[in-house]
C-alpha cells in the first residue's frame, strides 16, 4: 500500500506513481495507493496515469477507509514527514506488517516508526528521490512516468529556482534521455484554477494582517480553502512570509500554510525554527515542509488564537 499527505501536491502524486511503477515492474502483485483529503488540483491529471497501475482510494473525514492493509502488506509513505500529515489514513499504519518511507523533508516522527527509512533533505523532491532509486536499480520506467517524475522536480523546485543540486540535473537528463519529456511535463503541471479558488484568494486578501519589521513583510490570513494557493498569491504580491490559517475539520485542529522568500529565511532564520516550534510548544501538533514552504497542524480549534 502506498500513502502520502493529504491534498496531494504534484511531487507527491507523482512520487506515489513512480513507486507504483517500479513496484509492478520489480515485484507485481496489486497495489493500492491512498489519497488522505483528495489530491490538489494542480496534480489531478497525474491520477489518471496513476490508474493504470493501482488502485486508488481518496479518503475523506467523513468516510471509511474502504481499503484496509492486509496483515502481509507494507506499507510505503512517501512525500510526508509527520503521521498527522496524513490524516484519518494513519489508522491504516497500525495493520501494516512494515513501514517504509521516502521523503526529501527534515524527519518528522514517521522516521521514528518506519522499520525503513530514505529520507534525504538536500534532495529537491521526492520525485528525485524515486528517480535515484529506479537509476540505481537500473529499472527504466515508462516515458509517461518519467515525464510525472520531471514535473514533481520540477513544481517542488518552481522550475529549478530553488533546492535543486548537480544530482538534481543529472537525474534529469537520465530521464529525459530514457524517454521522459521536459514539454509534456510542464503541460502536465497546467491547470486552470475554479471560481472558488478565486473567491478563496479574494477573501484571503479581505482579511489580511500586515506586519513590518526591519524592511521585511509578514502577511497572516484565513480562508476556508485553498490556503496554499493564497500563501503563493500573498507572497507574489510582496509579502516576504505568509502564514494562512484555516479548519480542519478531520483532526479538529488548525491548520497553518506557510510561504517564505529566500531573504525572509537569511534574515530571520528557518520558519520552524524561529516561528512554528513554539507553535506546536504551544498548542501541539506537528510539522511537514521545507525551510521556505510548508504546513503545520495545530491543536486548537480557535485559528485566530
Amino acid at each position: 500500500m502506498l500513502l502520502t499527505h493529504a491534498n496531494a501536491d504534484v511531487d507527491a502524486v507523482a512520487s506515489v506513481l513512480g513507486f507504483a511503477e517500479l513496484l509492478s515492474r520489480t515485484r507485481g502483485g496489486a497495489i493500492k495507493a491512498l489519497f488522505p483529503e483528495g489530491v490538489g488540483l494542480e496534480a489531478r491529471r497525474l491520477l489518471m496515469l496513476l490508474e493504470k497501475l493501482a488502485e486508488i482510494r481518496v479518503v475523506r473525514s467523513n468516510s471509511d477507509i474502504g481499503m484496509p492493509p492486509r496483515a502481509a502488506d507494507v506499507c510505503i509513505i512517501l512525500d510526508t514527514a509527520s503521521r498527522n500529515q496524513l490524516r484519518k489514513a494513519q489508522a491504516v499504519l497500525q495493520d501494516c506488517s512494515r513501514i517504509v518511507l521516502i521523503d526529501h523533508h527534515s524527519e518528522g516522527d514517521l522516521a521514528q516508526i518506519a522499520d525503513i527509512a530514505i529520507v534525504d533533505p538536500s534532495a529537491s523532491s521526492t520525485s528525485e528521490i524515486v528517480l535515484l532509486i529506479a537509476h540505481k536499480l537500473g529499472v527504466t520506467l515508462s516515458p509517461d512516468t518519467l515525464t510525472a517524475l520531471i514535473a514533481g522536480v520540477v513544481s517542488d523546485t518552481k522550475r529549478f529556482s530553488h533546492g535543486v543540486s548537480p544530482e538534481t540535473f543529472l537525474l534529469i537528463a537520465w530521464a529525459l534521455s530514457s524517454g521522459g519529456s521536459y514539454r509534456n511535463a510542464l503541460e502536465l503541471l497546467r491547470h486552470e484554477a475554479p471560481p472558488s479558488a478565486r473567491i478563496a484568494r479574494l477573501k484571503c486578501l479581505s482579511r489580511l494582517v500586515i506586519m513590518r519589521g526591519d524592511q521585511l513583510y509578514v502577511c497572516i490570513s484565513h480562508v476556508g480553502a485553498y490556503e496554499s494557493e493564497c500563501a503563493s498569491t500573498l507572497i507574489g504580491i510582496g509579502c516576504d512570509a505568509a502564514f494562512v490559517a484555516s479548519d480542519d475539520k478531520s483532526t479538529k485542529s488548525v491548520r497553518v500554510v506557510f510561504r517564505a522568500k529566500s531573504g525572509f529565511v537569511e534574515g530571520v532564520g528557518d520558519v520552524y525554527s524561529s516561528i512554528l516550534s513554539n507553535l506546536i510548544k504551544k498548542f501541539g501538533g506537528g510539522l511537514g515542509g521545507h525551510r521556505q514552504a510548508g504546513g503545520v497542524l495545530l491543536k486548537t480549534r480557535d485559528r485566530l488564537s
